[in-house]
């Protein structure tokens, strides 16, 4: 899949996106694993404002994407930074990557792995990946979820100003084969031309990717599962629940209402109040929860009562939408 004539957009409907954010997680893990310098790939790099920072951070950048536009933009960006010198741009396909060199390491943000294709496609791509990586180095790429898919994306469209630009963003979901179809219709403001593109994304179970990246050399250091669902913040009347306070019980993987009914023989039987609202992430919030800061989430409120009428707990949690469904 390579982006065209949608190239031009592309940073002015993707404004949302916090690239600080997203650098500084990425800077961290690359440090963390031993790989502060020496050459880089960003593969599917797009417009390149990721690519840029950690040109800027002292990298050796290869910049690889299909689409020429998009390498163009990413050009005269490098021309304008004046870091075109420590940056190679390719025009390729990652299925046929061709790096004519060893790297230390890659990076591929923003699905770019979902839309190569049926899973065969996806292996090859990470067998070229790993030809070209030196022993110890660290791939990092993400991945929309099979459920994202059938659960957040199936059948959804979203409408996008990008000020000289309106994008209509339509998804259909296949249950049969896991992908989902994507069309979008971009409209220019000022002349009212019109440019549509469509592509389709695949999604794999956690398994196959481990599976896969085990098969080509990579150990899998760090996944999507296990990660935070919620921040929850609960707050007790402290005279009745004084001894929590010094209580080492690890609630983590615990039911805290079967805890209090266990040790002080009280359960939230009813709610005086309970509202449900959008908030975004702060930065502390996002480390926490390992999303972007300014990520939207559930911010949920609720004020429970014992089955006596007591005020028992207050509880406000922090909720990653993309990671829970609500069954009302």
């Amino acid at each position: 899949m390579a982006y065209n004539e949608f190239a031009y957009f592309y940073d002015e409907l993707n404004g949302e996106a916090d690239y600080d954010a997203l650098y500084t997680y990425i800077k961290g893990q690359l440090d963390a694993h031993g790989v502060a310098d020496g050459i880089l790939a960003d593969l599917g790099c797009g417009t390149g404002d990721l690519t840029l920072m950690l040109t800027q951070a002292g990298y050796d950048m290869i910049g690889v994407d299909q689409s020429e536009e998009m390498l163009a933009v990413l050009r005269e960006k490098a021309d304008e930074l004046g870091v075109s010198d420590r940056l190679l741009l390719l025009r390729q396909d990652i299925l046929d990557l061709d790096l004519f060199g060893t790297i230390r390491g890659a990076v591929s943000t923003f699905d770019t792995y979902n839309h190569i294709g049926p899973a065969p496609r996806f292996e090859r791509a990470i067998a070229r990946a790993a030809f070209f990586m030196e022993e110890g180095g660290v791939f990092l790429f993400d991945l929309n979820t099979p459920y994202k898919h059938a659960q957040v994306l199936a059948g959804q469209s979203f409408d996008l100003d990008a000020g000289d630009a309106l994008c209509r963003w339509t998804n259909r979901y296949d249950a049969a084969s896991g992908r989902v179809d994507l069309y979008i219709d971009v409209t220019d403001r000022e002349t009212g031309e019109r440019w549509q593109e469509s592509f389709s994304e695949y999604s794999y179970p956690l398994d196959t990717v481990t599976a896969l990246l085990d098969r080509y050399g990579f150990t899998t250091v760090r996944t999507a599962d296990g990660e935070p669902i919620m921040l929850e913040n609960n707050f007790f009347p402290y005279e009745p629940f004084k001894d929590l306070l010094t209580s080492y019980e690890d609630l983590t993987n615990a039911s805290l209402f079967d805890y209090l009914e266990r040790h002080y023989g009280r359960r939230p039987t009813s709610t005086t109040s309970c509202t449900l609202e959008i908030v975004r992430a702060s930065a502390e919030q996002a480390s926490f929860l390992d999303i972007i800061t300014g990520d939207p989430m559930f911010y949920m409120n609720a004020y429970f009562l014992d089955g006596e009428g007591r005020p028992l707990v207050i509880g406000r949690q922090y909720i990653v939408g993309s990671r829970f469904v609500f069954n009302i």
